[in-house]
């Protein structure tokens, strides 16, 4: 019976092999229905003005939302 030398746990060798990495990184932004010109007045929307097509549409409508979208996506 030896006296237990060669039964030693050995970590001389081991590395920490522990890592993070970015593989992915999306940024992006979407508007609509920012900005509009037209000479109508106030409170009508030129998509909806009077038409030779509809007749009697008087161009007064709901204004038109304006949506703006941010977004992030990240991979690891």
């Amino acid at each position: 019976m030896g006296d237990g030398r060669n039964q030693q746990t050995q970590t001389r060798y081991l590395q920490n092999g522990a890592y993070m990495r970015l593989k992915n990184l999306r940024i992006f932004a979407s508007a609509e229905n920012v900005w509009t010109i037209t000479s109508l007045p106030q409170g009508y929307d030129p998509e909806t003005a009077y038409s030779a097509y509809t007749g009697n549409n008087s161009g007064k409508a709901y204004p038109l939302g304006t949506t703006v979208s941010l977004g992030l996506n990240i991979t690891f």
